[in-house]
């Protein structure tokens, strides 16, 4: 599966930099250079995932576990996104929150887990749609953080499959599909934690739920 990964982006690298070699014109050559710089960035994302992961599947425990409020976890974490969902005219749609709602986790994995949560559903979400969120308590002692995006969705016989490695389904206007990384690392997070992963057709969209064992 990683072969596969890493072939396309590296044929795409070789054939533009062939034509980088041939006499073009300017506006040809800005295009051809700008997909080296691009394939260079998915080959880098890519790399830096699989470290990630790669250290997380090492992790016996979280190293620095500590009291933590989701609520201000998950406002940080849309912080650091805030010019994408400027850019793309998204806007937040809070169905819950619950400033109190605190679990015991390594802030800097659950910061990790969070961004790569809202990345996967920016990138699925349509330009000027809505982002319903929720930080709730729920029986058994779970503070779960549930995403909504107004998206394709995904297939119900893909459903079990998506927060494996590699899986992922195309982003919308583009054949080009993700790594799928990015939500395994949320899930080996989540596991980590004694929580959970777990994801339900929206119809629009996909609802995602990062459930968390909740401090009493």
């Amino acid at each position: 599966a990683l072969t596969h990964e890493l072939k396309s982006p590296l044929a795409a690298l070789r054939g533009a930099g062939e034509l980088l070699q041939e006499e073009l014109d300017a506006a040809d050559r800005q295009r051809f250079a700008g997909q080296v710089v691009a394939q260079s960035e998915r080959l880098t994302e890519l790399v830096e995932r699989l470290l990630e992961l790669s250290k997380l599947e090492m992790l016996p425990a979280p190293a620095h576990p500590e009291p933590l409020p989701l609520q201000a976890a998950v406002e940080q974490a849309l912080h650091a996104l805030a010019d994408r969902l400027q850019q793309q005219d998204l806007h937040l749609q809070w169905l819950h929150r619950d400033p109190a709602l605190r679990l015991r986790a390594d802030a800097e994995l659950l910061a990790l887990a969070l961004a790569n949560l809202l990345g996967n559903a920016l990138d699925f979400a349509p330009p000027g749609s809505t982002l319903e969120l929720s930080v709730h308590a729920e029986a058994g002692g779970q503070a779960v953080f549930a995403l909504r995006d107004h998206g394709p969705g995904v297939p119900a016989a893909a459903l079990p499959q998506l927060g494996q490695r590699f899986f992922s389904t195309a982003r919308p206007g583009s054949l080009r599909k993700g790594s799928g990384l990015g939500l395994a690392i949320v899930r080996r997070v989540a596991e980590l934690h004694g929580g959970h992963l777990d994801f339900e057709p929206a119809a629009p969209g996909l609802r995602v739920r990062l459930s968390l064992p909740a401090l009493a």
